[in-house]
This record gives C-alpha cells, sequence and structure tokens, in this order.
C-alpha cells in the first residue's frame, strides 16, 4: 500500500513537472514568433520606404514629362526640382528638408512672391518667450527621406535619393523636348 501511495506522488510530480516544461516552452515560443514578427515588420517597413520615395518622385516627375517644365535647383545647399505647369500657370517644389520629403505645390506668381531667404527655404524662426524654435516649411510632407540628388543629361533625369544608409536611383527619360 505504501509503495502504490509512492508511486501515485511521483506520477503527480512528474505530471507538474511536464506542465512546467509545457508551460516554459510555450512562452519561449510566442516570445520568439513576437521577436521575428517584429523584425520582419521593421524590414518590410524600411524598404516600403524607400520605394514609396522612389514611386512618388517617379511619378511626379512623369506627370511633367517635359525639360522645359522640370527644372532641377539648388536650395539651401540642397537639391530641390521645380515643376512648372505653364498651363496651370502653377508651380511644385520637391524638397528634402530635416529626414522628411516635401510638395509645395503654388501658383507661379506666388511663388515668384514667396520670401525665401537668398534663394533658400524658409529658415527656422522663433517664437518670443518659447526655448525651442519651430520649424516652418513650406508644402506637405510627403515621406521620409534623408537626401536628394540630380543630374540632368540631354534627356536623362537621374534622381537619387538616400533613405538610412541605402541609395535608389530613379532615371527617367523625358520624352517631351521643347522645341
Amino acid at each position: 500500500m505504501i509503495n502504490a501511495k509512492h508511486n501515485h506522488t511521483i506520477s503527480g510530480v512528474f505530471v507538474f513537472f511536464l506542465l512546467g516544461v509545457f508551460a516554459v516552452s510555450a512562452t519561449l515560443m510566442v516570445l520568439l514568433g513576437a521577436q521575428v514578427y517584429k523584425s520582419g515588420a521593421d524590414r518590410a517597413e524600411e524598404h516600403n520606404a524607400q520605394r514609396i520615395a522612389a514611386a512618388w518622385m517617379r511619378r511626379k516627375l512623369w506627370e511633367a514629362d517635359s525639360l522645359d517644365q522640370i527644372r532641377p535647383e539648388e536650395l539651401d545647399g540642397a537639391h530641390s526640382v521645380k515643376i512648372v505647369n505653364p498651363e496651370e500657370e502653377t508651380v511644385t517644389l520637391l524638397y528634402v528638408r530635416d529626414g522628411t520629403l516635401y510638395e509645395w505645390y503654388t501658383l507661379e506668381e506666388l511663388y515668384g512672391e514667396a520670401e525665401f531667404d537668398g534663394e533658400s527655404l524658409p529658415a527656422p524662426s522663433e517664437s518670443p518667450g518659447e526655448e525651442e524654435a519651430e520649424e516652418e516649411t513650406r508644402g506637405e510632407a510627403v515621406c521620409a527621406l534623408d537626401e536628394m540628388s540630380l543630374s540632368l543629361s540631354g534627356q536623362l533625369l537621374t534622381v537619387n535619393l538616400r533613405n538610412g544608409d541605402e541609395w535608389t536611383n530613379v532615371d527617367i527619360v523625358l520624352r517631351s523636348v521643347p522645341q
């Protein structure tokens, strides 16, 4: 009788030991799965950020598709793209500032009257009584982008976009050439 009671206690301890091993294993699997998911989601977000900037820039340049409408410019020592639409009398300025790609769409007469600091984008301004300077920008933020450089060779416009450590090149052959 004592021997049967002793075997019953050992089998009860063994069952609780197996239950504990299962609980620890399940917890480890959930933690490892969450880490794998987070890593994959972060990689996908980086990749998508790079693709969004390139696709958006390609679309904006294809919309103009003319050497007389697209004008690479340098503002604040950084490259920008000025797209002039003479039919609508509008200007679109694409530029990078503080890690963000901006698009400023305005009437041509307002662009000409804009108060730029020399030929640069608006400088930060400080409000009286505030410790931090608030950044004043023209246009809408499009997506994250660290740097943009442009080169025009004949009809080939090359835009190099940097997001983090990765560079993406967007090559556009402008089909419409002014006569």
